[in-house]
């Protein structure tokens, strides 16, 4: 009892405020304490409140503890606290080969509380013939950029911050936004030229894809600092025998705007074989020379009977170059049509480049294409606008909108109670405990995705009655992040079918607590966390079991596509090399339905509207690629719904064909509880069908939403546990093996259920419909709604 109200105390928000003598408590539990629990509780303590006498007893704690999370916890501490102390301690135990806890610890020491008096000592470790040292020391140099443009580098003490550079326009001086497409950021540092000399040695020669990456990174934080070297080097690389390396020099030319790469990246694009690093040749040439580009790749659009492979590459290339004369070339092949000459091959080629390009499929309809952008703010940037979760839930709430009840909403407060009381002290949820079935060593996907169900209903880390409960696990996930921004997976191994799923929930978790708290101490954990899935994704497609894993699904990529995604409207930098894989990826999923064309109509931005009116065709996605003529069926039907949520995040409309044809399949799926497996489902994952089919639904609207939810919202009132006493609030697993248990099937109940305001409907009016006048080609729409 005497340890439970001593941890409660250090745990509390501001403990000091009010009982002074807690300072001394938690001195003495980063000093003397023995359960793992008490002495992270100091740790946490400590940080916040910036207790500089516990420096030297975190830095103890952090080169030498053995528990899973106290070496972790105690840097995070010496970080809140802008420790600007010497890192030889750090350095000095990395040299001894240490256990893989202190290790973990030594390595986010180094890479988290680096600072420009480090600069030498880094340079240094670059060359340590072991990966992990040599990673952690190019990632600190690399964030030593990102925090000087941010202002955020420790400062030592008698020393002056140091300021980011300005631009000057009309009105006040505003930072320079190095986020802006083709902006490069501008971090203002003196570092010496050597450290970029390096990092581009690196991307060159380093055996380790890990530290290339790394490199890749520190380059593109460093920005004009390293243009010079960039412009100088990486075009010879483009053309290099190693994928790893090609691949990383074209993508840093295309975000340098390497202009002496246009002509090696040309051909690439056009004349490679392999249709990834085609990809990222096309992608490299929308910032190198794109005026040059669409030019040459002109040429090859000629009409005949058969498509040549440099010619569908040459197609294809032109849905990666987002400028307007792009966009004519691409229209002019469907002005002229297979009527013109253009055979069938390329015609379907010009379609899927329109549609990567702006993500609407208006097909082989040119007066649609004119019109829809005649009045598109920026067609070839579709996105999502930013949303105030708290906002929204107050305006659902009070309007009744969406058909949310009571009934919903007080089975919502009622789970999150229930998952608050099985929240662990230091923060975690731990699913596999009390008989919840759940899957062991697991604590930080669990501990993401239930923090995601507070922040579904707009709590915060510092207001609300779940502020508590939510900053204890926000600070679990920052502080237990391991140095390269991933996560401990299960059994501490990175080949395991949680991995992707496991890193994907923890760092949405940070990434949400950072948006709706603005919270700058979360900016950096956010991005160190998209940075590592950016790094870990499969070239050209999605995610898996591992570290670019020779598999992708569509399963594991969902995670992190609603991952990426929200660090990328909170303004964190979210690399672009990840949107073109899963846009790829998703299409090789999907079930090609061209042929059905979008409709200018369903283009309305009324909710009500009843989008995909007497269109009644249907389309689906699958677990893995789609291969010919034979769909596979595996999960057909929870993959249709994701890879529906994964569209609609990328951009695209509820009036999209894909959009309205898989709600159609899923009509023939409306939930049920526990019925039993139908075709299209291998797997009875029912809580992850329901939460994925209820985003995908309700941002349908219409009669799709209104027919979807009269059933989940039955559904989940009438199941919710009400005894015993224990379960109250909770909802029962799966009965399919490895079904996340207790915790996971109550964590995304309560989000189907906040599906209502989580979620703004992500529609837009992109074009204004004259009263009276016909849509696009006048009555021939009508005819083609009937097909």
């Amino acid at each position: 009892r005497k340890t439970h109200e001593v941890l409660r105390g250090l745990l509390t928000e501001h403990p000091a405020k009010t009982h002074p003598e807690t300072v001394e408590a938690i001195l003495t539990a980063v000093k003397k304490g023995r359960k793992e629990a008490i002495k992270c509780a100091g740790c946490s303590a400590a940080g916040r409140l910036k207790l500089k006498e516990a420096a030297e007893n975190l830095v103890r704690l952090a080169t030498r503890s053995r528990d899973d999370y106290t070496g972790l916890y105690a840097v995070w501490a010496l970080k809140q606290m802008r420790y600007t102390g010497s890192l030889a301690s750090f350095q000095h135990v990395l040299k001894s080969n240490p256990k893989k806890t202190v290790l973990q610890a030594c390595l986010k020491g180094i890479t988290e509380l680096s600072g420009l008096q480090d600069v030498d000592a880094l340079l240094s470790m670059t060359r340590h013939n072991k990966k992990d040292y040599r990673d952690a020391a190019v990632l600190a140099l690399a964030r030593l950029a990102w925090r000087a443009q941010r202002d955020r580098l420790p400062v030592a003490p008698g020393e002056e911050p140091r300021r980011p550079r300005v631009v000057t326009g009309e009105g006040p001086e505003k930072p320079a936004d190095p986020f802006k497409k083709h902006e490069l950021p501008d971090p203002n540092l003196d570092i010496p030229e050597e450290v970029i000399r390096r990092m581009i040695a690196i991307v060159r020669d380093d055996d380790d894809w890990e530290v290339r990456d790394a490199a890749r990174q520190a380059l593109i934080n460093f920005g004009t600092v390293a243009k010079k070297h960039v412009d100088a080097e990486m075009p010879r690389l483009v053309t290099h025998n190693n994928f790893d390396v090609a691949s990383t020099a074209m993508e840093l030319c295309g975000i340098f705007g390497c202009k002496d790469a246009a002509a090696d990246l040309l051909k690439i694009a056009i004349f490679e074989e392999d249709s990834v690093r085609s990809m990222f040749a096309a992608r490299a040439l929308e910032n190198c020379d794109p005026e040059g580009a669409v030019k040459e790749l002109a040429t090859h659009l000629r009409p005949g009977k058969r498509a040549r492979d440099a010619q569908l590459n040459a197609v294809r290339t032109l849905g990666y170059i987002r400028k307007q004369p792009a966009f004519d070339a691409l229209l002019g092949m469907v002005e002229v049509g297979t009527d013109g000459g253009f055979n069938e091959p390329m015609m379907r080629e010009a379609e899927f480049a329109l549609e990567r390009l702006t993500g609407h499929r208006f097909g082989r309809m040119p007066e649609r294409w004119r019109k829809w952008i005649k009045s598109a703010d920026k067609p070839f940037y579709p996105g999502v606008e930013t949303f105030d979760r708290q906002q929204n839930r107050e305006a659902v709430t009070k309007g009744g909108l969406y058909g949310l009840s009571p009934a919903t909403e007080s089975a919502v407060e009622t789970g999150l109670r229930w998952l608050e009381a099985q929240q662990h002290s230091i923060g975690i949820w731990d699913g596999a405990e009390k008989g919840f079935g759940g899957v062991n060593n697991c604590e930080p996907a669990y501990t993401g995705l239930s923090l995601l169900a507070f922040l579904g209903a707009g709590y915060q880390p510092r207001e609300g009655k779940f502020r508590e409960t939510v900053r204890r696990s926000t600070e679990f996930l920052c502080a237990t992040q391991f140095y390269d921004g991933g996560f401990p997976v299960t059994g501490g191994g990175d080949q395991s079918w949680i991995y992707a799923y496991l890193i994907a929930m923890a760092v949405w978790g940070i990434n949400e607590s950072h948006v709706l708290s603005d919270d700058p101490e979360l900016a950096e954990p956010a991005q160190w966390g998209i940075d590592y899935l950016v790094r870990v994704q499969t070239p050209g497609a999605g995610w898996r079991y591992g570290p670019r894993y020779k598999q992708s699904d569509t399963s594991c990529t969902s995670w992190v596509m609603m991952t990426v995604k929200t660090a990328d409207l909170a303004g964190l930098q979210v690399a672009q090399r990840c949107y073109d894989g899963i846009d790829r990826w998703l299409q090789l999923c999907s079930l090609d339905i061209t042929g059905e064309e979008e409709l200018i109509a369903d283009l309305a931005s009324d909710y009500d509207y009843e989008v995909g009116s007497r269109r009644y065709f249907k389309a689906f996605a699958g677990y893995f690629a789609l291969e010919g003529a034979k769909s596979s069926t595996l999960q057909q039907v929870s993959m249709t719904a994701v890879t529906m949520v994964c569209r609609f995040f990328q951009g695209w409309k509820r009036s999209h064909p894909f959009m309205i044809g898989s709600s159609n399949y899923l009509q023939d799926y409306l939930p049920q509880w526990m019925k039993g497996l139908e075709k299209g489902m291998a797997v009875a994952w029912y809580h992850y069908y329901w939460y994925y089919g209820t985003l995908a639904m309700h941002q349908m609207g219409g009669r799709y939403w209104r027919a979807w939810n009269d059933k989940i919202k039955r559904m989940y009132t009438k199941e919710q546990r009400r005894s015993p006493p224990e379960l109250v609030g909770s909802w029962d697993p799966d009965t399919a093996v490895l079904n996340g248990g207790r915790v996971f099937s109550t964590a995304m109940s309560i989000l189907s259920l906040e599906s209502y305001y989580r979620f703004s409907p992500l529609m837009s009016q992109e074009v204004e419909k004259d009263e009276g006048a016909p849509d696009g080609d006048g009555e021939k729409d009508g005819d083609d709604a009937n097909k």
